[in-house]
């Protein structure tokens, strides 16, 4: 299939949530899930050939991204917390969510997974190339934006 990085990906999300959706702490959460997908949907595109997952390990993910795995039905195996940062460790030091080579929760997929590729410090090797190459302190500020929420 065409797949890509970047872009909205709602498909496992369902509709965009609406920030004002709910009452109290469920409006601050549908808030940051809406934040957390406009920076996905402002990322550049990356035509992706699916071919990076040796790449993939443990990977560290903030509440809002940790809450949109569960939703997708796909919890961790183990868990470390350490501030508004998770660091998701399978016992191979792989990606416990890489299901026979490729990711299992791709539309769902944190930040750090949607970077790969966009950025010439996480350039693909099998010669993918985004829209448009993302700077350093462009990755900083969006990693900074999710660790916020």
């Amino acid at each position: 299939g065409d797949l890509r990085c970047g872009g909205p990906d709602t498909g496992m999300w369902g509709r965009l949530p609406d920030v004002h959706d709910g009452v109290g702490d469920q409006r601050g959460h549908m808030s940051d899930t809406f934040a957390l997908l406009q920076v996905y949907a402002a990322l550049p595109r990356l035509d992706c050939q699916r071919k990076c997952a040796d790449f993939c390990g443990p990977i560290p993910v903030t509440a809002v991204e940790l809450d949109a795995l569960r939703r997708v039905g796909a919890p961790p195996q183990s868990e470390l917390f350490s501030g508004r940062v998770h660091l998701l460790v399978h016992a191979e030091l792989s990606c416990q969510f890489l299901a026979s080579g490729a990711c299992s929760v791709y539309e769902a997929r944190p930040l750090i997974c949607r970077l790969w590729g966009l950025t010439p410090r996480l350039r693909c090797p099998h010669g993918c190339e985004p829209s448009r190459w993302l700077s350093d302190e462009e990755c900083g500020e969006l990693i900074e934006r999710v660790v916020k929420l």
